[in-house]
């Protein structure tokens, strides 16, 4: 709320599973670091007294991960955290077949990149336990990358149903295949769940955002991407959608400064090509002073 620094938040760095791996607090600089971390999927927690509690899904590769900014929220009022413990009780009480099947599963997908090993994985976790819901998201999450949206779509819904509807992640894929194939009207409620389930989920906030996009509610698309932005500066996605959004209310210096930024973070991605290209129109047209 004030942008300042904050000092002296609790954190926790846990595995996938919900196992500690570290702890400590931040500075008064509000900086922290965690050392001697393997490269995997970490899930950071970051708790302090009047603001709503933060999870965050953090990727490390090659044991490196930096420049990571966390933007806490104020409490209106005392709130129960959605993300409770129960997700980890959950999993712990799986079968060690599904556990193992799991892990191995978010090591090829995350570390390796393997998507055809990481199905295999975790269709030997859901083979194992059926009711392992935190395998059904990750089919739907490659089956999505891989642009099967049927398949992830079924995924997805199997994971929300097991969940009893609450696995946030399963809601911010679903949404995302809802908007992938056209049907924002159905992804926009999906979307505003998640973001109900985990206010400080800025992939949620994304969701919806996009979901708006396509509704055509360009006012509240900015608000809920620039809220997303709040929470994760360093997401480029959320800035490429911003750029679109800018454009469309014909705020181009805006749109040039979400292109740049876009630009910065992922310079060589596949999106970037346009987006460079975007921005030099841009660049051109308000140089003339001419009306874009």
């Amino acid at each position: 709320d004030t942008d300042l620094p904050a000092d002296l938040v609790h954190l926790e760095l846990a595995f996938y599973n919900g196992e500690r791996a570290a702890s400590g607090t931040t500075l008064r600089n509000g900086e922290f670091e965690f050392r001697d971390l393997k490269g995997g999927v970490y899930t950071l927690i970051a708790e302090v007294d009047g603001y709503l509690p933060l999870r965050e899904r953090v990727e490390v590769r090659n044991a490196s991960k930096e420049g990571l900014m966390i933007y806490m929220r104020k409490a209106a009022e005392p709130l129960n955290d959605p993300l409770s413990p129960t997700v980890s009780a959950h999993f712990l009480a799986l079968p060690q077949k599904a556990q193992q099947a799991y892990q191995k599963g978010m090591e090829r997908l995350y570390d390796k990149k393997d998507l055809k090993g990481g199905l295999e994985f975790f269709q030997r976790a859901v083979s194992a336990a059926p009711n392992c819901y935190e395998a059904y998201c990750e089919i739907g999450v490659i089956h999505a990358h891989l642009k099967q949206f049927a398949d992830a779509e079924t995924a997805f819904r199997k994971s929300i149903e097991l969940s009893d509807g609450n696995f946030v992640r399963a809601d911010v894929g679903l949404a995302g295949v809802l908007s992938n194939t056209g049907r924002y009207a159905e992804a926009e409620p999906v979307a505003r769940k998640a973001t109900e389930l985990n206010p400080n989920m800025w992939e949620a906030l994304l969701e919806l955002a996009r979901a708006d996009v396509g509704l055509g509610k360009w006012d509240a698309a900015e608000k809920n991407a620039l809220a997303a932005r709040k929470i994760n500066s360093s997401a480029a996605p959320l800035h490429l959608l911003l750029a679109n959004i800018h454009i469309h209310k014909t705020d181009y210096q805006a749109a040039s400064d979400d292109l740049e930024t876009f630009l910065r973070i992922d310079p060589d991605g596949p999106q970037s090509p346009k987006a460079r290209t975007t921005l030099d129109e841009i660049r051109k047209k308000l140089g003339s002073g001419n009306p874009l």
